[in-house]
C-alpha cells in the first residue's frame, strides 16, 4: 500500500495492516515534499485497531461513524469513576527557545465554509500560559469566535483559579466583593450583562441563595413583577425583642440629596454611610475611610517576558442596605403613632369636660 493514495484503497483494516513497514504518506502544506511514516510510528503506543477508508478514520473501532471516530474502552484497568483519556493535545519546549512564556499553548481551530471551496475561522479553543515562570503551568482555558469573518475576539475564559470570564480576560477583585467566581462584563447602552430568562408567566424561582444552613433567600419573578426574598422564618431566630428608641434614632437620621462624582448629571436620595453607621450599623459594610491595597500592571507582557505588576491603594467603599431601615422606620411610625392616639385620647376627655 505505501506507494497508493488512501483514497484508492476500498478501505484498510487492522488484519490487513502492517504497522511496522506500511507507511501512510504525508505531504506538507507547501507540497514541495513527501514524506513517509509507518503506522505504528504515527499512533505510538497507540493500539491501532480500526478501520481506515476514503471517506474516515477509526481508531479502536472497525465502524467509524464520522470523518474521525476514537473510541477506547472502559475496562478493569481504569481506575473507578475517573474519565477516560481518548485525546492528548500537547506542546513541549523545545530549542533554541525552551522556555515557554505568558500566552504560550495549545490553539483548536474550527473552520467555517464562507464561500465554495473556501473557509474562514470562526472558532477557536485554547489552551495557554498564564504565569511567567518556567516551572509554573497556570493555565487557562479560552474560547474565541468571529463575527462575519472578522478575526478572532476572546469571548469567555476559564483561569487556573477556576474563574469563568465572560467578555474580559482579566479577573476584577477589591476589598467588597473579593475576587468573584463568575464575571461578565457587560456591554454598554441597554445591554444587560446577565439575563434570567423564564418560559412561563407563573411565579419562578429565578436566583437562589444557598450556603451550608440551606436556601437563605431567592429571587422569584411572577407575570408582571419580581420580589425580592430574604429568610425570615421564625424558627430560625432567637433573642426576638421590640426595637427600642427608634424614634430618637430616626431624627438624628440625616437624609440628603446628592450626585456622584462619576455622574453628576443624575440624583439620588439617601445617607452618608459613615454617618448612618453612627445611628444605625448594621444597615452599612466597611469602615470610614478605609483603603486596601491593589496589584495593578505597570508594564504588559511581551512574548518574552511576563508582565510588571505593582502595588498601590486605593479606597474600600462603604455601602448601605437600605432594607435594614425599614424596621427602624416602621417601629419609630409605631412610637409615633401611640403618642398620636394619646394625644387623641386626652384631646377628647378635655374637650369632653368643656
Amino acid at each position: 500500500m505505501a506507494d497508493k493514495k488512501i483514497s484508492e484503497l476500498p478501505s484498510i483494516t487492522n488484519a490487513a495492516l502492517d504497522k511496522a513497514n506500511d507507511v501512510l504518506p504525508v505531504v506538507d502544506t507547501s507540497e514541495s515534499a513527501t514524506k513517509k511514516i509507518t503506522v505504528n510510528e504515527l499512533f505510538t503506543d497507540v493500539d491501532v485497531t480500526g478501520t481506515v477508508t476514503a471517506e474516515s478514520l477509526g481508531i479502536g473501532t472497525d465502524a467509524p461513524q464520522a470523518p474521525m471516530h476514537i473510541s477506547e474502552p472502559h475496562n478493569d484497568t481504569t481506575p473507578s469513576g475517573e474519565p477516560v483519556e481518548v485525546l492528548r493535545l500537547e506542546v513541549k519546549e523545545a530549542l533554541p527557545n525552551p522556555n515557554l512564556v505568558v500566552g504560550d499553548g495549545v490553539k483548536m481551530s474550527f473552520y467555517i465554509p464562507e464561500a465554495v471551496y473556501s473557509s474562514h475561522e470562526g472558532a477557536a479553543i485554547f489552551a495557554v500560559k498564564t504565569s511567567d515562570t518556567d516551572s509554573n503551568s497556570d493555565t487557562a482555558l479560552i474560547f474565541n469566535t468571529a463575527a462575519n469573518d472578522a478575526a478572532l475576539v476572546e469571548a469567555m475564559r476559564i483561569d487556573s483559579d477556576s474563574k469563568v470570564l465572560v467578555n474580559r480576560a482579566t479577573p476584577y477583585s477589591d476589598g467588597t466583593i473579593g475576587n468573584p467566581v463568575f464575571q461578565v462584563n457587560a456591554d454598554t447602552g441597554s445591554f444587560a450583562g446577565i439575563a434570567v430568562i423564564s418560559t412561563a408567566t407563573t411565579s419562578t424561582n429565578a436566583v437562589g441563595f444557598v450556603n451550608p444552613n440551606g436556601t437563605i433567600g431567592n429571587i422569584n419573578t411572577s407575570g408582571s413583577s419580581t420580589t425580592y426574598n430574604t429568610t425570615s422564618d421564625y424558627r430560625l431566630k432567637d433573642n426576638v425583642t421590640p426595637i427600642q428608641g427608634a424614634s430618637d434614632i430616626v431624627k438624628a437620621m440625616n437624609p440628603c440629596t446628592y450626585t456622584f462624582k462619576s455622574d453628576s448629571a443624575e440624583w439620588h436620595d439617601g445617607f452618608l454611610a459613615h454617618e448612618l453607621q453612627d445611628l444605625h450599623p448594621r444597615a452599612v459594610s466597611g469602615e470610614k475611610d478605609a483603603m486596601r491595597d491593589e496589584e495593578y500592571e505597570i508594564t504588559p507582557a511581551t512574548e518574552t517576558e511576563g508582565a510588571v505588576m505593582g502595588i498601590r491603594s486605593t479606597p474600600q467603599y462603604q455601602s448601605v442596605d437600605y432594607s435594614k431601615l425599614t424596621p427602624i422606620l416602621t417601629a419609630a411610625l409605631k412610637e409615633a403613632l401611640i403618642k398620636v392616639e394619646d394625644l387623641e385620647t386626652r384631646l377628647a376627655v378635655v374637650e369632653g369636660v368643656k
